[in-house]
This record gives C-alpha cells, sequence and structure tokens, in this order.
C-alpha cells in the first residue's frame, strides 16, 4: 500500500492525510517475522451497530450532531459540556467546547471521505489526559457500510493501543469492555433510531 496525498478540495470529498502510515510492511520480532497487519491486530478494538437510515444519513447523524449523543460523563466538560464538533476535512480538529470558551482538542481527522469512511486521531491518554503528540496517540477508525436501502453498518476498529504506552492493555481492556465502545455506539444507534 503506498502512501496516500490526495484532496479534492471540498469538504465532502475524498480525502487522506499524507500522515497516514504505510502498513503491510514485515518486521522481525523474537526471530519470528510478523507482519504489521499482525501487530496491529493485537491492539485493535472492533465493534458494529446497525441503524436504520441510509449511509449518507448516518454519517451525517454520527458527524454532525456528535455532542447530542455522545455521553457527556465521557468528556471533560461533562454535564457543561455545549459542543463536540470534528471539522469536516483532513487535518480537521476534533474537539469538544464547554463553559466560559474552555476548549480541548481530542484528536485530528486522518481520513474524510463522506459518506463512507472517517478516521482520526484518538489523543486522550489512559489516565484521560489529552495527548498533544499524534505520534502517541492511537486511531479510530469507522466505516459506513449500506446494508439495505435504510440500514447502514456503522463498524468502529480503535487501533494502535499501543502507542499509548503505560496503562495501554488496560484502557484497551476499558475500551473493549461493555462500558467503552459497545455503550458509546448503542448511544449512537439509539439517537438516530
Amino acid at each position: 500500500m503506498s502512501v496516500c496525498n490526495e484532496r479534492k478540495g471540498v469538504s465532502g470529498a475524498t480525502a487522506v492525510s499524507p500522515l497516514r502510515q504505510v502498513e503491510g510492511k514485515m518486521s522481525t520480532d523474537k526471530n519470528m517475522m510478523k507482519s504489521d497487519t499482525d501487530i496491529l491486530s493485537a491492539y485493535t478494538v472492533r465493534h458494529s451497530v446497525q441503524v436504520p437510515k441510509s449511509v449518507e444519513e448516518t454519517f451525517g447523524l454520527f458527524v454532525d450532531t456528535l455532542d447530542e449523543w455522545w455521553p457527556a460523563a465521557y468528556t471533560w466538560s461533562q454535564d457543561v459540556l455545549q459542543e463536540m464538533v470534528i471539522e469536516p476535512e483532513v487535518n480537521g480538529r476534533c474537539y469538544e467546547r464547554g463553559l466560559h470558551g474552555f476548549t480541548c482538542d481530542w484528536g485530528r481527522v486522518l481520513i474524510w471521505q463522506p459518506p463512507h469512511h472517517l478516521q482520526f486521531t484518538w489523543q486522550i491518554s489512559p489516565r484521560r489526559e489529552p495527548v498533544p503528540n499524534p505520534a502517541k496517540a492511537s486511531e479510530v477508525d469507522i466505516h459506513f457500510e449500506a446494508d439495505g436501502p435504510n440500514q447502514t453498518q456503522v463498524v468502529l476498529e480503535h487501533r494502535h493501543f499501543d502507542r499509548h504506552g503505560e496503562g495501554s492493555e488496560k484502557y484497551q481492556e476499558m475500551m473493549d469492555s461493555p462500558q467503552g465502545w459497545p455503550y458509546i455506539l448503542r448511544q449512537f444507534e439509539t439517537a438516530v433510531s
């Protein structure tokens, strides 16, 4: 796979960050050859939900109403959360805004391909602190797949937990638990159904 640096200019067009890593190379681990894909799988959480909307509607609702369905308890602002935003472009900010102008970035858009694909860095540490260095952040990759005329499968993959360093294994377990991504995705499913 080659690094893609495609941009078409408008927010609804295909765009892929030039920062995307090349995957599929081989690496040595204790004299055994493992592909990056095998290593990636060990640090990946995958969950999905099905919603009764078209792919276009589902993608739009996921991004445009994030602050309406995302659990406020899972934000820094909590009960004073005013908005959560994913800017609709590659390198767009993912952030929340609370009272008195409090703003906290929690990611950057890596892939913006509405209505089928969204990927962003997850710049939140295992201690729920912001991670300013994207090299120490995990990634959330979301695909919106048609499953009939008005059914969409939302497939979320959270990967590279190992980049978080100390506490990453427990962090991965927590995000894979019923209170992690399954709970967050159920909130979305409930909000749009």
